[in-house]
């Protein structure tokens, strides 16, 4: 994905460099999750899933599984 910014990498006391827009090396969360239907759901605290159920699944099993789309859309 290119960002939509310019990017500034910092050095300790000094800016590096900089990259205008570049291509970033990183997927974005798309949203879009499939989940075990016995994930104790209830036991979660409300609130956005990736900062409440994610983080403690993780702890529990150090795993999460993904799926890797460059594209999404219908045809």
């Amino acid at each position: 994905m290119r960002s939509p910014y310019g990017i500034v990498e910092l050095g300790e006391d000094h800016i590096r460099s900089f990259k205008e827009k570049p291509l970033l090396e990183y997927y974005i969360n798309g949203g879009i999750y499939i989940l075990d239907s016995e994930i104790p759901f209830s036991n979660f605290e409300k609130g956005e899933i990736e900062k409440t159920v994610f983080p403690a699944l993780f702890a529990d099993t150090n795993q999460l599984g993904i799926t890797r789309k460059t594209r999404f859309g219908c045809r």
